[in-house]
């Protein structure tokens, strides 16, 4: 007699999949055919795996498939004389996000279907990982929908404490206080994620081999190669994302949008002696040096057309004189000018004219003494590589922008990548040189725009030196987990919400300020959280 234990449409239902493509494949096929990646790995996939013999040798071969990780993973097995407990400790079976097991157990001389999840961060009272939960007995009616079917595993992280991949010199996401101790934006947001999944966690204070990150002849460095290679679990430091890190790491939902600038040293002002010219423009001089001509040389023919004076140069300086503010005063000989009408109307009109340029020449002028005129300023790559002789660089710190540079297909950076120079850095003293460097106005230094606002004020620049307006590798600020691994989609969930409601905002602000009041500088910390916004 053939007992049904369950109808296999109906589990697909429950799972909530009964309307996505199914596909059918078996052990081999699995193996050693090519499965298109949204086949075997999504956050939206579900994978049934069904064995009737202990299916570990076939599990080790699938775990060196790297793309294999569907976000849900049911194990369904029919063989209730196979003890299949180990399994569930196996890596490629840990790393989803969810994983239902269902077992055939005898029960009351009867077969009957268990469901069973695993926690594997939370500890029984032996202290043991809790591999095998018992979820019950398999019914439509217990299991109605997807989050009856797979509760989340890692709601409790069971207090594990989180080793961090870090670089506590990185305003205002990671720095020290004074006190000494690594605080920041990512750390005050992981800690609000800490305290509802129950984990705490300990930061670096700078990788292991003191390089920031990047991938160099297929190894990983810096905070990466800390989490690839040293066992950390997570880099919570600035890092913008792109194709490399997205395709060798897990990460989360984007929190902050952020590119790397360039400082440079303001340009000198203009000579002081020019100052002179600066309250009208070139048109504005020629107008008025023609205009004066024109009727100050008219006046003095007239004249002596007219009126057969002897010196009619004379009249032309004292015309003339009228912009300058020099007194009209008559000879004996001139007397009989100022009862003459025209001549009245015609100067009476002119000394208007003189007032008018009187009072915008003097307006101008005290707005050019008191703000200098400086010489235009670069504001683009282009213009960088045309108009400046200073050398781009940028500390060797292990960034991917240097190469980054060098492979663009945009030839201005790839012009720019020839020309940077890869500036030697210690440890102990970063970007002291360097700063002093650009003070000199020697270098242009390259750097992300957030911390090139920090870097003005550290060293007093801010009245001396100016960001560019164009950034490069514009791109969105990310946290980085090892592949695969299956707590990144709780993490991602807990900071979209910190992101959504506004307090990574609030906490950017926050450690923005703070960041600026452990400097010796008086810097006014509004006026620089209002250039940054």
């Amino acid at each position: 007699m053939v007992q049904r234990l369950v109808e296999l449409n109906e589990m697909v239902e429950a799972a909530e999949i009964s309307l996505t493509p199914i596909l059918l494949t078996n052990q081999t096929a699995l193996l050693h055919g090519h499965h298109p990646h949204h086949h075997i790995k999504g956050t939206q996939l579900t994978a049934i795996l069904l064995f009737h013999h202990d299916p570990t040798l076939f599990l080790s071969l699938l775990d060196t498939n790297t793309f294999w990780n569907p976000s849900h993973l049911i194990l369904f097995c029919l063989n209730p004389h196979l003890n299949t407990t180990s399994l569930l400790t196996m890596p490629v079976v840990q790393r989803s996000q969810f994983v239902l097991y269902m077992n055939l157990n005898f029960h009351l001389n009867r077969l009957s279907l268990f469901a069973y999840t695993s926690f594997p961060l939370q500890l029984d009272n032996e202290g043991l990982p809790l591999l095998k939960v018992p979820l019950g007995p398999w019914s439509l009616s217990r299991f109605p929908s997807l989050q009856s079917l797979f509760p989340s595993r890692f709601n409790d992280f069971g207090g594990l404490e989180l080793q961090l991949s870090s670089w506590c010199a990185d305003e205002p996401f990671l720095y020290f206080d004074k006190q000494g101790r690594c605080i920041g934006q990512n750390l005050d947001a992981l800690e609000i994620i800490g305290d509802k999944h129950n984990f705490t966690f300990v930061p670096q204070d700078i990788p292991s081999d003191y390089q920031w990150g990047d991938l160099v002849n297929g190894n990983w460095t810096g905070m990466f190669g800390d989490i690839l290679y040293r066992g950390k679990h997570m880099v919570v430091s600035s890092m913008p994302l792109n194709y490399e890190r997205a395709r060798d790491f897990d990460f989360v939902y984007p929190y902050y949008a952020n590119g790397f600038g360039f400082l440079l040293r303001l340009p000198p002002p203009m000579p002081q002696w020019k100052n002179i010219l600066y309250p009208f423009s070139t048109l504005m001089w020629g107008l008025v040096v023609v205009m004066t001509l024109t009727l100050a040389g008219s006046t003095g023919l007239l004249l002596s057309y007219f009126h057969h004076i002897k010196d009619p140069i004379a009249i032309i300086f004292k015309v003339a004189g009228g912009l300058v503010k020099q007194p009209m005063t008559q000879t004996e000989e001139h007397q009989w000018l100022g009862k003459v009408l025209w001549i009245k109307v015609w100067l009476g009109v002119w000394w208007i004219v003189v007032v008018v340029l009187a009072a915008a020449y003097m307006s101008n002028l005290v707005t050019v003494l008191t703000l200098p005129v400086l010489p235009t300023l670069i504001h683009t790559v282009s213009e960088l590589l045309q108009g400046s002789d200073k050398i781009p660089t940028m500390l060797d710190y292990g960034s991917f922008v240097p190469d980054a540079l060098l492979t663009s297909p945009e030839p201005s950076l790839a012009q720019l990548g020839e020309k940077l120079y890869r500036f030697p850095y210690s440890k102990e003293i970063i970007y002291d040189d360097v700063m002093v460097r650009v003070a000199e106005g020697t270098y242009i230094l390259i750097e992300s725009h957030v911390y090139l606002i920090f870097l003005r004020s550290k060293h007093n620049q801010i009245g001396i030196t100016y960001i560019m307006k164009e950034q490069i590798f514009n791109g969105y600020l990310s946290w980085f987990l090892p592949l695969h691994t299956p707590y990144t989609g709780d993490i991602n969930k807990a900071l979209i919400r910190l992101v959504e409601t506004g307090v990574m905002d609030q906490l950017f602000t926050r450690h923005w300020e703070k960041s600026f009041k452990n400097l010796d500088t008086k810097a006014d910390v509004r006026s620089l959280t209002l250039a940054y916004t």
